[in-house]
């Protein structure tokens, strides 16, 4: 009976990001219509095993999937889930347990993908990591990399770039170490791509789109190597080769058209709209998106009808800013703009889909301000840092910080594993009434004359070994006193580049420095130096910690140096020009391509009137009990696809103003009571609560707000705060 259940299990993985409801007629050839044919009848007949009834709903769960249709194989995985545990309690078989467990794995994976489409993507994730549990519990590394895949997909959407660069990178891990079809390891390039994407990295997005196609190209999932090609075309259209895009785009189209595949044919026609748009063909753009529009309606898939609506409103206001419009055209042209960007927003804070919501309330904005509304445009702009900080700290996000993941992954563990535990025990048992007498006779008669040679063989055996333990501590006792006297003189060296307390506060007589590294040597630093009656300052932050980052440190702060004392810059941004010219050169001299680099938020002070120019990081004011935010340029002191200068702002200064610098050490620090991230939210409001006090006293209770929060945690980055009072 367990080899017939075996003949249920299909090893495909469910792309968390296709979403079609095709016919059935369409979707199948003979030879899958023999399988549903085959797992139908299983489900007909009433001597079925338990076992062949979970797996005939997990075969027909599969085939949906693999064709893209997640609702109808979510459904399926509903019903087989039910079976599976029904039949659990039934078997102590351990070959049937395993297999019950794999099937109800795929069914929970299946669910996730089906709440993927719909847009929940707190089931989703829920569900998604239920399956990666019992799928590590089974040990099928295929089906773990693809529970990694799709945690990886819901983690996109939630915005959260770094767990999805980081599941997408072990599933692809995993997949070539196993030797996967090229199908599997093409559709997850094909999504590393787009995580790239996502990060605004479009050089590498592309090489992995181009590497998931080729390998598509090359297996038998068509449906998949649709989006491969349109994900080729995106990151052509970023690098500004619309020839290219459009052309990708147009392959994508027949290919999907080839296949009947609706959603493929919805992407591939927004790809090519978007190609013309940014060529300037307006007509040919609005031909295509408006047919994507109608196919995705029909399709009822929100996130995608959400993405649709809002290239809409793009092209529209484009063709508003067209030059020669006659002003009637353009009020109508921004109208529907406007119309379209709002649905697309209400659709997006509908579900909580962050790049929704980011690119709904940026084209919004724009279009208040093209049309001379600029009251609307501020208060929209108010209210996209509102739903953004929002996002980021309501309880949907927070549910699913590194460390409550962590804590549900560990609960989820400890409950399957006292489970299994509970099975051993009682086959041990079993198992153990009947063996007894057979081996305690046998047992006994040949263990006295076996612990005998036993301990004088034990006896050489351990003096050889102390002797060689002894040997082998002093060596590495000697090699760490070596390696920790080294870093202690780099922390000398490193303490001698950055600036004396007595000039910090000869300069800066009403601020504050909180700095605390994470190890001994940091990459975090703080930076000062005086040019007649100007005083510069800056808080940076380089790439690592530790030894790599306190050398990346030297490079910058010395970049800092010589764009002010040999270049005589004064003016932030242009010293932040100037500096990463240097960086760069000096990485480039390298033969392995270097990406390291710093980001930093740095001022200028003269009299009451400051100039800040940022690199990633910010700067905050609080004025009158209000915080106020001067943005960063979004590009590192480093080497960045398609550098801009940097912008200078500047401010004039109040009496009872507080302005503070700061890396991201404290704000990503984990701690509490469950472990999350502080955040920013969290240090906006501690830094309003406090900057009225006196300026020392604010570093000391910013340090004491940080080891609470830290508690019996590890400190995960350096920490470098600037405070001053005006």
């Amino acid at each position: 009976m367990f080899r017939h259940v075996l003949l249920f299990r299909l090893c495909v993985i469910p792309l968390a990001f296709i979403l079609p409801t095709l016919s059935f007629a369409q979707q199948f050839n003979q030879s899958q219509l023999e399988k549903i044919a085959a797992f139908n009848k299983t489900l007909e007949d009433p001597t079925a095993h338990d076992t062949a009834i979970a797996g005939a709903y997990i075969g027909l769960s599969e085939l949906f999937a693999y064709k893209g249709d997640v609702q109808s194989s979510g459904n399926l995985g509903e019903k087989a889930l039910k079976a599976a545990e029904k039949a659990i309690p039934k078997y102590d078989d351990e070959d049937i347990l395993n297999v019950l467990s794999g099937y109800r794995a795929t069914a929970l994976n299946n669910i996730g993908a089906k709440y993927q489409g719909e847009g929940d993507l707190r089931k989703a994730l829920d569900y998604q990591q239920k399956a990666f549990l019992l799928r590590k519990q089974v040990g099928d590394k295929s089906k773990i990399a693809e529970s990694l895949n799709n945690l990886a997909v819901t983690h996109q959407s939630l915005g959260d770039s770094e767990k999805t660069l980081q599941f997408f990178m072990e599933s692809l891990n995993i997949l070539m170490e196993i030797g996967k079809n090229p199908d599997h390891i093409g559709i997850i390039k094909s999504n590393i791509a787009d995580a790239y994407s996502a990060q605004e990295n479009y050089q590498d997005a592309l090489k992995y789109a181009l590497e998931g196609s080729d390998y598509l190209s090359r297996g038998t999932w068509k449906t998949a190597h649709t989006h491969a090609l349109n994900s080729v075309s995106y990151n052509y259209k970023n690098l500004g080769d619309y020839e290219k895009s459009i052309e990708y785009a147009e392959k994508s189209l027949h290919l999907a058209e080839e296949i009947d595949y609706k959603e493929g044919i919805g992407l591939a026609l927004i790809s090519r709209g978007i190609g013309y748009t940014k060529q300037g063909n307006f007509d040919l753009a609005l031909e295509d998106l408006n047919r994507s529009l109608e196919i995705r309606n029909q399709l009822k898939n929100p996130v995608m009808i959400s993405q649709t609506l809002r290239y809409l409103g793009e092209v529209y206001f484009r063709q508003a800013k067209v030059a020669g419009i006659s002003s009637a055209e353009k009020k109508i042209l921004l109208t529907k703009a406007l119309e379209a960007s709002q649905k697309s927003l209400d659709m997006a804070l509908e579900i909580g889909h962050a790049a929704r919501i980011k690119f709904g309330t940026e084209i919004i904005h724009e279009i208040y301000a093209e049309s001379g509304d600029f009251k609307k445009a501020y208060e929209l702009q108010s209210l996209f840092t509102q739903i953004r900080d929002s996002i980021s700290n309501s309880e949907s996000q927070e549910s699913y910080t590194k460390a409550t993941i962590l804590a549900e992954f560990q609960l989820e563990k400890s409950q399957i594993d006292a489970e299994h535990e509970k099975e051993l025990a009682v086959a041990a048992e079993r198992e153990a009434k009947q063996k007894v007498y057979t081996y305690s006779i046998a047992g006994g008669l040949g263990l006295s004359a076996l612990f005998l040679l036993f301990a004088v063989n034990r006896i050489r055996v351990t003096n050889r070994q102390k002797k060689a333990i002894t040997q082998q501590k002093a060596i590495i006792e000697e090699s760490h006193r070596e390696i920790t006297d080294s870093i202690h003189y780099a922390k000398r060296i490193q303490a001698a580049v950055l600036p004396p307390d007595s000039v910090f506060r000869t300069l800066l007589p009403n601020a504050f420095v909180l700095y605390k590294p994470k190890d001994i040597v940091a990459g975090d630093f703080y930076w000062l130096e005086q040019k007649d009656d100007l005083i510069l300052f800056a808080a940076a932050d380089c790439t690592g910690h530790g030894v790599p980052g306190a050398m990346v440190s030297v490079i910058c702060n010395n970049g800092l140096n010589r764009s002010v004392r040999e270049m005589g810059l004064t003016e932030p941004g242009k010293i932040l020009d100037n500096t990463r010219d240097i960086v760069v050169r000096e990485f480039e001299k390298s033969e392995d391509e270097v990406k390291d680099g710093m980001d930093i938020a740095l001022c200028s002070l003269k009299g009451k009137t400051l100039k800040y120019a940022g690199a990633n990081n910010p700067l905050w004011l609080i004025r009158n009990g209000e915080l106020i935010e001067y943005k960063a340029d979004k590009q590192p002191i480093g080497k960045h696809d398609n550098p801009l200068p940097y912008t200078t702002h500047t401010i004039e200064l109040q009496t009872g103003d507080s302005i503070y610098l700061f890396s991201d050490g404290y704000v990503d620090q984990f701690g509490g009571e469950r472990g999350k991230k502080y955040k920013s939210l969290k240090f906006k409001a501690k830094l309003t609560e406090i900057c009225q006090q006196p300026i020392m006293d604010q570093s000391t209770l910013l340090d004491r707000e940080f080891e609470s929060w830290k508690g019996d945690l590890e400190q995960i980055d350096d920490v470098c705060v600037i405070g001053m009072k005006v």
